[in-house]
């Protein structure tokens, strides 16, 4: 039996020490106690008692072994995005909105889903497929170097994305797409982030609206590209794991 609370995954059947204030036996809580009676006896004396289970951190996500293996993990991922956005469709939009609405546009919802999954691709950094990491293993997994200029220029279009359109709020720097968007996920959606949060009450609904088109139209088209490039590079044996490179 497996139970999960505050970011903790206790498995039941083994015993552990835990915290750094040692074990009092007094305290220890008995091996057939619930986890709630030892989480809460754990709690109220500050560490110093003994859980009846192995307390293992979640949350950690695993990198791939491998530059190569990143290749594989980014091609299989977009095509479980495509999966995704199969089940969420999306009308196609164009800039003939209603200036400053209050409606969202009908398809806000599904958009916003699917910027929620392009994240992993084009905004959180520390992602094991963050474009820019992905083109790094593109780089040093080519057999061929001078084929190294043809990956810079992947790494313009992506530091071109999201930035078409910008809006001024008047304070003097335009914010773009992918500066709203993470606003509007990180604000209420997925966590409570104040200012952001007040930032997204204070915009009308087309500048959610255009910067989710603009971000989730742009990202989808680059995603596609990239991982059709990547897999017949891999093919044409242009891509290989461990290769030896020619100069």
């Amino acid at each position: 039996m497996e139970a999960n609370t505050l970011g903790l995954q206790a498995r039941a059947g083994r015993s552990c020490a835990v915290g750094s204030g040692g074990i009092t036996s007094h305290e220890a809580a008995g091996e057939g106690a619930s986890f709630h009676q030892a989480w809460h006896l754990y709690s109220r004396n500050r560490g110093t008692a003994t859980l009846p289970f192995e307390i293992i951190r979640v949350g950690v996500v695993s990198g791939p072994p491998s530059d190569f293996a990143r290749l594989v993990l980014f091609c299989d991922l977009a095509d479980e995005y495509d999966d995704l956005a199969g089940a969420l469709p999306v009308v196609e939009m164009d800039l003939q909105l209603v200036p400053f609405s209050t409606k969202p546009a009908p398809d806000r919802w599904p958009r916003v889903v699917r910027a929620m999954a392009l994240r992993k691709f084009m905004l959180t950094k520390s992602d094991h497929v963050y474009v820019p990491t992905v083109l790094d293993a593109v780089e040093r997994c080519l057999t061929d170097r001078s084929l190294v200029q043809n990956v810079e220029g992947y790494r313009e279009g992506f530091r071109g994305l999201g930035l078409a359109i910008r809006v001024d709020e008047g304070s003097g720097v335009p914010r773009t797409a992918p500066e709203i968007i993470e606003d509007l996920i990180y604000g209420g959606l997925l966590h409570g982030d104040y200012d952001r949060h007040e930032r997204v009450k204070s915009r009308p609904s087309v500048t959610h609206d255009v910067s989710l088109w603009q971000f989730t139209s742009d990202a989808e088209h680059y995603i596609r590209k990239l991982r059709g490039v990547i897999r017949r590079s891999i093919e044409e044996e242009m891509l290989a794991d461990g290769p030896t490179r020619s100069t």
